[in-house]
């Protein structure tokens, strides 16, 4: 699906092209808010990793709320050979918000 929105013709390409960026990120963040995307599915759209993602979130003021079943997911998918999940994994497990089951034992 393509929205168009119209801009004026007399704006410079870089500026067109930073509101093009603008709006697709704006996009982005309401339907992540909102639960339709999944962070996978934002970093997709936007054509971002996961690092930019969280940085992306974060400069819209979105927190960081992932459930335990969603770092071990990452944790799983992201595991290198060595099998210690990596680093940002750890951090966000220890941030993660209350839930039945501690983070920690999931990773």
């Amino acid at each position: 699906m393509t929205l168009r929105i119209p801009i004026p013709e007399d704006l410079s390409e870089p500026l067109v092209r930073r509101l093009h960026q603008d709006a697709r990120e704006a996009i982005a963040v309401r339907l992540y808010k909102e639960g339709e995307l999944s962070t996978s599915q934002f970093a997709s759209y936007l054509g971002i990793d996961r690092g930019e993602v969280d940085e992306l979130l974060a400069r819209h003021g979105v927190a960081d709320e992932f459930t335990v079943d969603e770092i071990a997911e990452q944790a799983r998918a992201l595991r290198p050979a060595s099998g210690n999940p990596p680093y940002s994994l750890i951090k966000t497990a220890v941030r993660c918000s209350s839930s039945a089951t501690p983070a920690r034992s999931v990773i």
